[in-house]
């Protein structure tokens, strides 16, 4: 698996002329095997990558993402130990937010800009 501090560096990814593929989509690649590598996941963080700046519940997730709270404050503390999410308070109070991390919040960014394309193409089959 892929460590975090690898992904903290653009320049530790193959570059267009190592496989074909640029860098940016290498980039975000590894960003979703790390971090993105479930359904419950790639849902929190489009939910995130919509409101970068917006401490939420879980409650508020589940409600927003159609999973059980149960599941999203799993998957949410999960992302905090990985270093993508932050969380203040405890249990039911607990918020969580996108981490400060310029170089993660760009890629939670790219990943919400890639999955909005993926799915308004989707819809329009």
């Amino acid at each position: 698996m892929l460590g975090v501090s690898a992904l903290q560096s653009r320049s530790s990814f193959p570059t267009a002329e190592d496989d074909g593929r640029s860098s940016l989509d290498m980039a975000l690649m590894a960003f979703i095997r790390y971090f993105a590598n479930n359904p419950i996941r790639r849902d929190i963080i489009a939910f995130f990558a919509r409101r970068m700046d917006t401490p939420v519940t879980a409650t508020e997730v589940a409600h927003e993402t159609g999973y059980r709270p149960q599941a999203v404050r799993a998957e949410l503390d999960d992302l905090v130990l990985l270093g993508l999410l932050e969380a203040e308070g405890h249990d039911g109070g607990r918020a969580y937010k996108l981490t400060r991390d310029a170089e993660l919040r760009w890629r939670v960014e790219l990943f919400g800009k890639q999955r909005g394309r993926a799915l308004a193409g989707a819809r329009r089959r």
